[in-house]
C-alpha cells in the first residue's frame, strides 16, 4: 500500500487525452488515467489524483474529481497550457463534443 512519503500527482483526462501534471510524473500515470476514465464511464474533463509508490514503481488512484477547478491557478488550465493548447479552443471543443453526443 502507498505511504504518505510517496509523491502524489494528478492526471487530467480530456475526452480521449490524458495529461499528467506540469511536473514530471512517473510512467504509467497517463495510461492508468485513461483506463480509469473508461472503466468509470467518465465524460468531459475530470482530474484523477494518484499517489506514486516508489518501491513498487506504480501509481495508485486516490480519487476522481468530476468537477475540477478552472481558475488560472487550477491544475486543468495549467495542464492545457503545458500541452501548448489554447484554453478557448479547448473549452469550445469540449462543448462541441458534448453537444454532438446529445
Amino acid at each position: 500500500m502507498p505511504n504518505a512519503h510517496n509523491a502524489s500527482n494528478s492526471a487530467s483526462v480530456f475526452g480521449k487525452n490524458a495529461v499528467c501534471g506540469t511536473r514530471k510524473v512517473p510512467n504509467g500515470s497517463a495510461p492508468a488515467a485513461k483506463k480509469i476514465y473508461a472503466v468509470f464511464n467518465c465524460r468531459g474533463v475530470v482530474r484523477i489524483d494518484f499517489i506514486y509508490n516508489e518501491e513498487k514503481n506504480l501509481p495508485y488512484m486516490l480519487e476522481i474529481n468530476t468537477i475540477p477547478g478552472q481558475s488560472d491557478a487550477s491544475v486543468v488550465p495549467q495542464q492545457v497550457r503545458a500541452k501548448g493548447w489554447n484554453l478557448t479552443d479547448f473549452y469550445t471543443g469540449l462543448v462541441e463534443e458534448a453537444l454532438a453526443k446529445s
